[in-house]
Order: structure tokens, then sequence, then C-alpha cells
């Protein structure tokens, strides 16, 4: 019966006689116990959180894994804003501090970290701080020193023998032997760079993805060819790790394909997760993970074995705090999510590897705040406030109960060391912060201004399917409040997971002309992080103002501005629909092509700053709303704009002439309307009303059917149609919530 049943484990299933058979064939002595090897399937992956270390709050990849030593374990090296390395490992369960080294003056922020020295074998710390890169030892020993000639902060960097490559916002530059070598330009803002060797060059390859949701092959000082992907790249890793391939089926394909081609992953800001391969020539499409759940944005990627299946998972980091593991268990070409733990702030760095076990991989982690963490594959026991420590070698072997009942008291005694030490340092912390209170109250009774300065984390980001725009602000410390106004008119939406009570103000325009929109998020418990999700009326150019005030002694705000433009609600597009009727705007005059490019920045989201080498810039945008169209084409003396809604056209005349004005120069200004796109836009218009409409009355034969049903207990006299309501009211509820402002 064992035998035909296919999900039940084979061996228990043998004859005694085949056991010993199978026993000699392994080597195994006779009578001696034998257990399959263990392997983490697809429903066994329960990662156990331990904290490892409290840092200063950090930015975007400034944690490393360092090489293993004598030890099979890997210690970890991390920079903080106040521009210290750190490097610390994790030995029988207790954390051991190896050095910690301030680079530069204090309050220089690292901006990113990397590990350099001969290949195979990066022992060595590098550090960008600004424009410098600074190098130690892993002993802590500052042996390098590169004030560079850049202009722009150094925001992705790698490092081998004497070669390194950095890119700024903008810039792309290899140094060699510590003096420039080459550099390049982008079109676009630079998100990300990964660095790699490819069969047939003899110079790295350098692959940067840019704002446009490019992703480009550069060689040298050279861009070679480029390949659109669903959003801008924010983390990109190749999967070259011993654990094997992530895809090994999907990957034999197109190597197929693409002779010599190395798999790289990359993640977006839109939360779209995919698979590229890239040769020396050419870019192909693999799988992709759609942001299905609208997660937040991914800012890391690693692959690690934590299922020990031979393939690859997927880690990613997100900057709504979720840390998530995709495996390859269903088909090699469709990852699947079989891990999720939300740690409330913003990932900044994530990296994968034998930290504290030697068997299995962990994912180290850390936070906007400073925090590293570790998720293992252990499950070890939970010390008296409920968090797992990890413990070095605790992979079970599920054979020898005295052998697990030693590692559960180690790991006991482990989990009181920690604690106790936990609360000596908060013991300690506690006396600091009292005798500096008790200073300051002895230095003067009176008021006095003071100036605290914070640091604040801040993104504003387009959500194309709601076209409405998602402020997220983050600092360090808990958030109290934060105040919004607005001299635009907006509507302000919910946010399923924002605790925050909201407190709308009227705004009289005869005292203030100036604001449209006045309203207070007030922040509950110790929440550090905070979205407000807001939809703009297009028309009108204006800021939102953010005041943040965090819950601290004395009160203190920092303001932040994030303009709105008069076609705030388009995105950039690469392919637009054929045959659409569009009405045309065209200016002539003595301007050249930096002029309009910025003319043009001041009425679209999304247009770069820089214009490159090319004498005629194109560019496509769509209504996340309406899905009308807006082309433009502009080069030295003259610029087009077509669209299929004369509302658009007007939109841009209007900033286009008010900033020639102002620039004192002279335009000659053509209009040609096409009638039937103002029929084509009112059936767009039906379009999106259509449904909203349908909804509506759902809702309102909803409220009817729900007296019914409270009435009758029999309910088979009512069409199929109206029990359809019924059994989605929850649905219907919901979405009818979510639209009501449209």
């Amino acid at each position: 019966l064992f035998r035909d049943f296919p999900f039940f484990p084979a061996y228990l299933g043998r004859s005694k006689a085949e056991g010993k058979e199978r026993r000699a064939e392994n080597g195994k002595k006779e009578g001696e116990k034998h257990w399959p090897k263990r392997r983490v399937s697809r429903m066994d992956l329960q990662l156990v959180q331990s904290d490892l270390l409290q840092v200063s709050f950090v930015g975007r990849n400034t944690l490393q894994l360092l090489p293993p030593g004598k030890r099979p374990t890997r210690k970890v090296a991390i920079g903080d804003n106040d521009g210290c390395v750190e490097v610390f490992g994790v030995k029988k369960g207790e954390i051991t501090r190896v050095f910690k080294q301030q680079l530069g003056t204090k309050g220089e922020a690292i901006s990113r970290l990397a590990l350099g020295g001969k290949s195979g074998k990066k022992e060595q710390i590098y550090a960008a701080q600004g424009t410098t890169i600074r190098g130690v030892t892993k002993k802590g020993k500052e042996f390098f020193k590169l004030k560079t000639t850049l202009s722009e902060t150094i925001s992705s960097m790698y490092v081998e023998d004497n070669s390194i490559w950095t890119t700024g916002e903008y810039v792309f530059t290899k140094f060699e032997d510590g003096k420039d070598r080459f550099f390049a330009l982008a079109t676009d803002r630079i998100r990300e760079m990964t660095v790699s060797h490819f069969m047939g060059l003899d110079e790295r390859g350098v692959i940067l993805s840019c704002q446009d949701r490019f992703l480009r092959m550069v060689i040298q000082d050279t861009f070679h060819h480029e390949k659109l992907i669903p959003g801008a790249a924010a983390a990109l890793t190749w999967n070259q790790s011993a654990g094997g391939s992530t895809s090994a089926a999907s990957v034999d394909e197109q190597a197929t394909r693409l002779p010599g081609g190395q798999e790289l992953l990359f993640g977006t800001d839109n939360g779209v997760i995919g698979q590229m391969m890239v040769n020396n020539t050419a870019f192909a499409d693999g799988w992709i993970v759609p942001n299905v759940n609208k997660a937040g944005s991914i800012t890391n990627m690693g692959v690690a074995d934590l299922t020990k299946d031979g393939l690859n998972d997927v880690v990613v980091g997100r900057d709504d705090g979720l840390v998530e593991v995709y495996c390859f268990d269903v088909s090699p070409r469709d990852p699947q999510m079989n891990f999720k733990r939300s740690v409330g702030e913003s990932i900044r760095s994530l990296e994968a590897g034998h930290v504290s076990m030697t068997e299995y991989d962990e994912i180290i982690v850390a936070t906007y705040s400073g925090k590293v963490m570790s998720y293992s594959n252990d499950v070890p026991a939970e010390d008296e406030a409920g968090v797992g420590l990890a413990v070095e070698g605790t992979a079970a072997k599920e054979d020898d109960p005295l052998a697990k009942r030693e590692r559960r008291k180690k790991r006991k005694d482990n989990s009181r060391k920690q604690l106790r030490a936990l609360r000596e340092e908060v013991d300690k912390l506690a006396e600091k912060l009292a005798e500096k209170k008790t200073r300051q109250l002895q230095t003067t009774d009176e008021v006095i201004s003071t100036h605290v300065n914070f640091h604040v984390n801040q993104s504003i980001r387009l959500i194309p399917e709601e076209a409405a725009y998602a402020i997220t602000i983050e600092i360090e410390n808990a958030l109290d409040s934060i105040v919004l106004q607005s001299d635009v008119q907006l509507n302000l939406l919910d946010v399923d997971d924002n605790l925050a009570i909201v407190c709308k103000s009227d705004v009289d325009a005869r005292q203030d002309k100036t604001s449209k929109v006045l309203a207070t998020y007030r922040c509950q418990d110790s929440v550090n992080r905070i979205q407000v999700k807001l939809r703009t009326f297009e028309g009108k150019q204006g800021n939102i103002k953010v005041y943040v005030i965090p819950r601290a002694s004395p009160k203190t705000s920092q303001l932040l501005v994030f303009p709105i433009k008069p076609l705030s609600l388009h995105e950039r597009v690469y392919n637009l629909a054929a045959n659409t009727p569009m009405n045309t705007l065209k200016f002539t005059g003595k301007f050249s092509l930096l002029d309009v490019h910025s003319w043009l920045s001041m009425a679209l989201p999304d247009v770069p700053a820089k214009t490159g080498d090319a004498d005629t810039l194109q560019m496509c945008f769509q209504s996340t709303f309406l899905s009308t169209v807006v082309l433009t084409t502009s080069r030295k003396g003259e610029v087009s704009v077509k669209s299929d809604s004369v509302s658009s056209i007007a939109m841009v005349k209007e900033v286009i002439t008010r900033e020639a004005v102002n620039r004192k120069v002279q335009l000659n200004l053509s209009v040609d309307v096409n009638n039937d796109s103002i029929e084509h836009v009112l059936n767009l218009v039906r379009d999106r009303l259509t449904p909203l409409f349908q909804l509506s009355q759902r809702k309102k034969a909803l409220d009817a059917l729900s007296e019914i049903k409270m009435q009758e207990e029999d309910l088979s006299f009512l069409d199929p149609e109206y029990l359809t309501t019924l059994e989605n009211a929850t649905a219907i509820e919901k979405e009818y919530a979510s639209q009501e402002e449209q």
C-alpha cells in the first residue's frame, strides 16, 4: 500500500531485507540506523529570525559577507551613515566583534560597501563616502584612499584586483591603479550596476539599469546593446553561487540560443522580479514574476540554496519591509513564493551565506534604522522574549535523542547569555540618557531654541494600476505625525496597512489663498514608516509640502517638498497604439535642444535631465487614468507635440509659452486639431465610466438584497444574477470603497 502511494516516503515502504541491502550499498554497518539526507521541501521552509546587531541607520547595499577563512562560517561587514565600518561574526550563538573603524570624519555617510582583492578571494573592504573611496583590511587597518574627481556621489561600486568600477547619478567610471581610465554618460539616471566577465571579451562587461526601464551593456566607454524591462531595476544580481542554477531547464534552453550567456536576476521599483540571459552581444528574456499583491519596490536581491534541492532560491528584500523567498519546486520556469516575513521597515541590504551555521545558508538583512538580523533554516529554542537565537552547527540530525537534548540545552544557555547581555546594554543606555537629561535641566530653566537633525528616507512613486501616487516617509526613530499641505487640488486615498489617524482640515480660501488641501496623519505606537496615497488632478502645477515630526523632545520638524507637474498622471511608455487620431502642436524659434528639453520636463514626469549626444529626442507618454497618449519630438529650434487629447496639448502649450516668455525667447506657434480625436477621447471616458456605473448599480442592489436576506430564509426565488451579487458582497463592498473617489 505504501509503495503505491506517490507522496509517501519511499523508505517506509521497504521490507527489512531491502533495508539491509540499501544500508550495505551505502557502506553502513548492518543493524545501524540509516535515515535519508534531510531536504527542506517547499512546505518545510520555516525561517527563524535572529537579531544580530544594532548600528546607526544605513544606506543601500552597505552590507557584505567576507569569504570564509579557517572556519567555514563567514563574517559580516557593514557600513553606516556615521562613516563607521564594523565587522563581526557569530560564534556559539554570541556576537563577536572583530573591529569597528571610523572612516573619514564622523557623519560622512557610507553610500556603498564592496569587497575587493584578487579574483576568487576578496578579503578587502572598500567603502564609498561621497566621492572618496577608502579600503580597509579584514582586521580593520586602512590601506587605501582615493579622492576621485567625480562630481556625483558614488552610488554603485565593484572592485577587483587593481580596478574599481563606479557609478554616480548619470556617469559610469572605471579606475585603474587609482587613476581614471574611461567613463561613459548615461541618457537617464543610473539605478544600479553589476559587473561580470563575458566570453569573447578581454574587458569586463558592465550592466547598467536606468530609470527609463532599460538594461544597458557597457564595454569600456561604449554602450553596446540594451533591453527594455517591466520597470526601472533597483536590484541586480548574478546567479553564480555554488548552489546551482535557479532554473536549470530554462537556462539550458536559452543557452542554446545565447552562447556564453549568464543568468541575471533583476527587481524593479514597481515590485516585479525577472530573469534575463546576457552575453556580450544580446539579452534574452526569461521568466517574470508580476507584482500581483501590490507589494513595495524591490531594494535588494540574492540567491541561495535554502531548500537544499540543488537549485538556487531567489531572496528578495522590499522597501515596505518584506523579506521573500522564491523556490522552484513546481516548475523551473515558475518561481513560487515559499516564505514571506515583514520586518516593519525598509530593507537596505541583503546577503546570503553561512554566518552562524555550517550546513544551511542564512539570509542576513540590514534595515533602514540599522538593525542587522538573520533568517535561518534551523529551528532554535526561543528565549524568554520569544525571539529565536541561532546557534552554530545546529542543523539537526534527527537520529539521536541525546544529541537533540544537548543541542536544546546549548540553545537555552546561549539565549540566556544573549538576553542578559542585551539587558545590561539597555541599562547602560538608560543611565546615559538620564545623565544627559539631568545635565540639560541644570544648564538653564529657560526655553531655548534647538536644532535637531534627523535623517528622512523619502520616495514618491506613481502607481499606474491605481492612477495614484504613493509617498513613503521613514525615519530612524518613531514618528509622531506628519502634516500634508498642497497648493494643488488632490484626493487622499486610503492605505490598507496604514494605522495613522487622518484628520482633514477645511481650507478657508479667504484666509489662505495658497493651500488647497491640508491634512494631518497622527501615528500610533512606535511607527517609523508611513505611506500616503493620493490622486492628483491634471492641469495645475504646484507642490506638495510634507512636515515630518518625530516623537522626540524637544519637538522639531523637517520639510519635504514634492513637485507636481501639469501632466502628473502620465507615465513614459515605448509602445503606442496605431491609428490613433492625433492633434499636433508645433513650436519653432531660436532655442537649443537643452532649452526645449527642460521645458518639457516641467510639464511631463520621467523626463531625463540629460539629453545625451542625440540631435533629435523622441518620447512617448500615456495617461494612467484615461489611457490618452502624448508624443514629443524635439530638436534644436523645433519641438512637436502630438496627442489624442486636446487638453494635454493645451497643458503643454501653457508651460512652454510661459517658460519662453520668462526667458525672452520668441516662438512661432501652430496647432492642428483633429476632430476625430474628440470622439476618441469621449469613448475612452465612456470605457472608464461604464465599469464604475455598473459597480454603483451592484452596490445599490446589494443594499436591497441584504435586507431581503435578513427577512427571508429561502432565497431560491431570486434571479441568479442577484444570488451572485450576494455571494460576492464582500468583494463588491471593498471594490466600491476603493473606487468611490473616482
